[in-house]
């Protein structure tokens, strides 16, 4: 803090138009934390949950920073870490920082939001905090339709769409053991309902279904049954990007899968506890990658459904159930 006064920075400069979007320097991203500490003691609604902060606290994931300041999760990571090395904020929280947000708070606070007069220097008095200023009314109520507008925007994203949890459990690896489908969507269903991307999601399991075949290990005992996956935030392990839909596989290359195989193991179990280890989802369900004719050998009716990472359609009867439509059809 120096001794030259202070100047009025308003919150929407963060997102006007005329600047195109570009990383944060490391002033703009702690000032960017004095902005969103709260300036006065209250309660905000994340993930559900009502979280209280006191005067100089705000309340964000490490993941919500990085977009926000365009940055990767470590490298916010060390710099909150220096941060704290130097005593200009503190964080709770620590434990669990992995799946909840943290809650930090600014040091000396009020030394950087003290008060100004018309000159541009600092008062004895603290604008905004005293219940009774015209300020402090007119902050208290644009706060409140803040938090009213998020609660709503919350609402609108749930229920998940069940078409695109479908989609997910395809791409997700098969794994030796049980794997409940239930409980996975409800999973699936909370990180929508907090505000995951669901292709964020759908992005994830690709990229860990690829990097178990690079290591040979798809299939196995040693892979978490997806509510555990889910539960545990995976989709934000830092992965190689998986493989292109052009570029070959035995997933979406049908003559290279021996697809008898795959279909007699599942049809010898038990209908009742019947489980999939092979390409793509469960056969008779939206995911399903078998070939029509296959499918009809064993009784069962394809469905028809779309990728929509690449635009190819399944469970129709052209070229085995294989056609890769345009994707304006798709749609």
């Amino acid at each position: 803090m120096s001794e030259r006064g202070f100047y009025v920075v308003d919150r929407g400069f963060w997102q006007h138009p005329f600047f195109a979007p570009e990383p944060y320097t490391e002033r703009e991203a702690f000032q960017w934390l004095i902005g969103e500490a709260a300036y006065r003691s209250r309660k905000r609604n994340v993930a559900g949950s009502l979280v209280e902060l006191q005067r100089g606290q705000l309340c964000a994931s490490v993941r919500f920073m990085a977009q926000a300041w365009g940055w990767s999760k470590s490298r916010v990571d060390r710099f909150l870490k220096r941060l704290k090395t130097e005593t200009m904020i503190g964080t709770e929280n620590e434990t669990r920082r992995g799946t909840h947000p943290l809650i930090i708070t600014v040091c000396n606070y009020e030394k950087y939001q003290g008060s100004m007069d018309e000159t541009g220097t600092e008062s004895e008095t603290q604008s905004g905090t005293d219940d009774g200023t015209l300020a402090g009314q007119q902050r208290d109520k644009r706060e409140n339709n803040k938090q009213i507008k998020q609660t709503q925007t919350r609402a609108k994203r749930a229920p998940a769409s069940v078409g695109r949890f479908n989609e997910f459990w395809a791409e997700y690896p098969r794994r030796d053991g049980p794997n409940p489908r239930k409980e996975a969507l409800k999973a699936y269903q909370r990180a929508v309902e907090s505000g995951v991307d669901e292709q964020v999601m759908i992005d994830g399991a690709k990229r860990y279904r690829a990097d178990l075949r690079r290591r040979g290990q798809e299939g196995t005992r040693f892979i978490p049954q997806a509510v555990t996956w889910l539960n545990q935030c995976r989709w934000e392990d830092d992965l190689p990007t998986a493989a292109p839909a052009s570029a070959p596989n035995f997933a979406t290359e049908g003559a290279a899968v021996d697809w008898h195989k795959w279909m007699n193991g599942y049809m010898r179990m038990p209908a009742y506890s019947r489980s999939w280890f092979g390409p793509g989802g469960e056969p008779g369900r939206e995911g399903c990658e078998v070939p029509c004719s296959i499918l009809r050998e064993y009784g069962i009716e394809p469905v028809p459904w779309i990728r929509r990472s690449d635009g190819k359609q399944f469970g129709i009867e052209d070229n085995g159930g294989r056609d890769e439509l345009p994707r304006q059809a798709a749609g």
